[in-house]
This record gives C-alpha cells, sequence and structure tokens, in this order.
C-alpha cells in the first residue's frame, strides 16, 4: 500500500509540474502582431504603398500603384520583420502574377537571365527571398515611419 501512495504521489507531482510548464506562456521570443499597423500605407515621397494586415505585407510602387512584393512581418524587440514570400511577374519580365521563390527560380535560367551568365543564388533576386529584414519603426496616429537600410527614414500616411 505505501508503495501504491508513493507512486501516486510521484504521479500527482509529474501532472502539476507539466501543466504548469504547458500552461506558461511567458516565451520572450513571441512574435508580436502590432494591428494598429493594419491598413494601407502611402508614401507621396517614394511612390510606395504598403499594405499590412494581420502578420501580412505587400509593396505597390508607382502610380497608379503595380505590385511589387508580398510576405510576412511580425515584431520583434520593437522592430518591425520582413520576410519575403512572393515577387510580381512584371519587375522580373514574367507574366502578371505572383511568384514564389521556387517558381521564380524555375523561371530564371529561362525568361530573367536571358541577358546574364550568373546563377539564381548569385542574382539580385535571390536576397529577396532568404534575407529576413528587420527595421525600427515609429508609428503616431496615422503617420507610419520606417528606418530602411541605412537607417533612411520613409514616411507613411494611412489611407
Amino acid at each position: 500500500m505505501a508503495n501504491k501512495k508513493t507512486w501516486l504521489g510521484m504521479l500527482v507531482m509529474v501532472l502539476v509540474f507539466g501543466m504548469t510548464v504547458v500552461g506558461c506562456d511567458n516565451d520572450p521570443t513571441d512574435d508580436k502582431k502590432d494591428t494598429a499597423l493594419n491598413g494601407t500605407w502611402v508614401s507621396d515621397e517614394t511612390q510606395m504603398t504598403l499594405k499590412l494586415e494581420n502578420g501580412n505585407w505587400e509593396t505597390l510602387n508607382g502610380y497608379p500603384p503595380v505590385p511589387w512584393m508580398k510576405g510576412t512581418f511580425f515584431i520583434r524587440d520593437e522592430k518591425i520583420h520582413l520576410k519575403s514570400t512572393h515577387v510580381f511577374g512584371t519587375d522580373i519580365g514574367l507574366e502578371e502574377k505572383w511568384y514564389t521563390q521556387d517558381e521564380v527560380k524555375n523561371n530564371f535560367d529561362k525568361t530573367i537571365n536571358a541577358s546574364y551568365e550568373e546563377s539564381f543564388e548569385n542574382s539580385w533576386l535571390y536576397p529577396l527571398f532568404v534575407v529576413g529584414s528587420e527595421y525600427s519603426y515609429s508609428l503616431n496616429g496615422s503617420e507610419l515611419i520606417v528606418f530602411w537600410v541605412k537607417n533612411e527614414a520613409t514616411i507613411y500616411l494611412k489611407n
């Protein structure tokens, strides 16, 4: 009987410990989505439109806006982290539709690289997909300032 009580006590301790570990959600690396960023942001200065919606982003260039790139984003350490998942074909000499990295790579030698002698991995397109970029930003109501490469700021106004 004493042996059963010992095993029961150990089982209770394991269950309590397990529930404590599983029930805690204190992971400091949790990625966050700032819903205040949701919306369409336009920069007259760069003629770029930035659409942010629940962890997804898309950029459009020019007037009228033409699709350029899209992907996912999250917020960590007060920075916006962008990961590209698709590029629009017109900027790279392909049909007017979204292309994944694999689709771009498969079309690279046939279409995109027709006048160059470089591999996809050495081209200007490769970093767009493999490098996850992080940028500081400031949000004040309907004004979003993103500090891009070399800390160059772009001001976007919410549309």
